[in-house]
C-alpha cells in the first residue's frame, strides 16, 4: 500500500491539470489582493476584507475537493486503468484507502499553497495586527474542524465515481446534493421546524456553521479563545464512516 501511495503521489504531482489548477487559484488570490490595495480605496479594513476570500474558499471547498478527486481518479475510471492495479495484486480495500489518502493529501497541499500565498500577500500589502493573527489562528482551527467532513465527502464522491463512471454526471449529482439540496432542506426547516435536523446535517450547513464561528469572533473583536468546533467533527466522522463502508462494499463487487 505504501508503494502504491508513493506511485500515486508521483503521478499526481507531475500532472499539469493539478499544477495549472493550483496556479490559477494562486493568481486569482494575487489579483484579489492587488485589487483591494490599489482600487479598493473606500475599504476601511483591507486586511479583513481580503480575509473574506478565505471564507469563500471554505464555502467552496466541496467544489475544490470534487476537482481534486477528478484529477486523481477521473482518468483512471474513464480509461478503465484501475483493472491494471487490481490485476497487479493490490487489494481493493487498499486501493480505496490509497485514493482517499491521495485526494486528501493533494487537497491539503492545494489549500496550504493557496491559503498560505493569500495570507502572506495580504500581510505584505496591508500589514497585520494582533486581531489579524487571532483571525488566522481561528481560521486554521476551523479548517482543522472541517477535515473529517472533507474526508467524508471524498468517500461520498468516490461512491458515485465508481458507480456511475461518468465524471460529468458525478459532478452534477455531487454539486446538486451539496448546494441545491442544502437550500431545499433550509426551506423545509423554515416551513417545518421539526425537520430542522435535515438542514443541520447537510455538509454545506456544517461549513456555514464554521464560517459563523469566525464571523462571530470577528464581530466581538476576536476576543476570547480560539476554538475547534466539535459538532462538525462528529458529523464529518459519521459521514466518513457511513460513506467508506458503503464505498468498500460497492468497490469489492465492481468491475472496471
Amino acid at each position: 500500500m505504501r508503494n502504491y501511495i508513493k506511485s500515486e503521489f508521483y503521478r499526481i504531482i507531475h500532472r499539469k491539470y493539478y499544477q495549472v489548477t493550483v496556479l490559477l487559484f494562486v493568481v486569482f488570490s494575487i489579483v484579489v489582493n492587488l485589487f483591494f490595495k490599489f482600487l479598493g480605496t473606500k475599504i476601511t479594513e483591507p486586511f479583513f476584507t481580503s480575509m473574506d476570500f478565505l471564507l469563500i474558499f471554505l464555502f467552496a471547498s466541496p467544489i475544490i475537493l470534487l476537482i481534486i478527486q477528478d484529477i486523481i481518479l477521473g482518468d483512471e475510471i474513464k480509461h478503465k486503468t484501475l483493472n491494471n492495479v487490481i490485476v497487479n495484486g493490490i487489494s481493493r480495500d487498499k486501493i480505496i484507502f490509497s485514493k482517499i489518502i491521495s485526494i486528501l493529501a493533494f487537497f491539503m497541499l492545494f489549500s496550504i499553497i493557496v491559503i498560505g500565498v493569500h495570507i502572506l500577500i495580504s500581510i505584505v500589502l496591508f500589514g497585520i495586527n494582533e486581531e489579524g493573527f487571532k483571525f488566522i489562528n481561528q481560521y486554521f482551527l476551523v479548517c482543522l474542524s472541517a477535515v473529517p467532513l472533507w474526508i467524508g465527502l471524498i468517500s461520498f464522491y468516490i461512491i458515485f465515481s465508481v458507480t456511475i463512471q461518468n465524471q460529468v454526471i458525478v459532478s452534477l449529482i455531487a454539486l446538486t446534493y451539496i448546494y441545491i439540496v442544502s437550500y431545499i432542506t433550509r426551506v423545509i426547516a423554515y416551513l417545518q421546524p421539526k425537520l430542522t435536523f435535515l438542514y443541520i446535517l447537510q455538509p454545506l450547513s456544517i461549513l456555514r456553521s464554521l464560517i459563523d464561528i469566525i464571523e462571530m469572533r470577528r464581530a466581538l473583536g476576536m476576543d476570547g479563545y480560539c476554538v475547534i468546533a466539535i459538532f462538525p467533527v462528529l458529523i464529518g466522522f459519521g459521514l466518513f464512516t457511513i460513506s467508506t463502508i458503503l464505498l468498500i462494499t460497492i468497490f469489492r463487487k465492481k468491475d472496471f
